[in-house]
């Protein structure tokens, strides 16, 4: 592992505009924090975090814009959800 990041979301204004549709909304919106890793190959993950600080969404692949990758693996804290497609 070469890094972890642990970061915090703050308030969007209102008067941010957002997308359309709703399954590609900003993670901000969605989550209250993320935990980010970069493996030895380089390659990177995402894991996004609800407020009380309890992991909701993992996807162990980041495209290199700093977007995700693939299918999501929800964490059944509270039961299965369905997370959204994209961020």
């Amino acid at each position: 592992m070469q890094r972890i990041t642990i970061g915090r979301y703050g308030i969007v204004p209102d008067d941010i505009p957002r997308p359309a549709d709703p399954t590609k909304q900003p993670a901000q919106d969605m989550y209250a924090g993320w935990v980010e890793g970069v493996r030895n190959d380089g390659s990177e993950w995402v894991l996004f975090i609800d407020k009380d600080g309890s992991p909701q969404v993992y996807w162990p692949t980041r495209a290199e814009d700093g977007g995700v990758e693939g299918d999501p693996v929800a964490l059944p804290r509270y039961g299965n959800v369905d997370p959204p497609s994209a961020i």
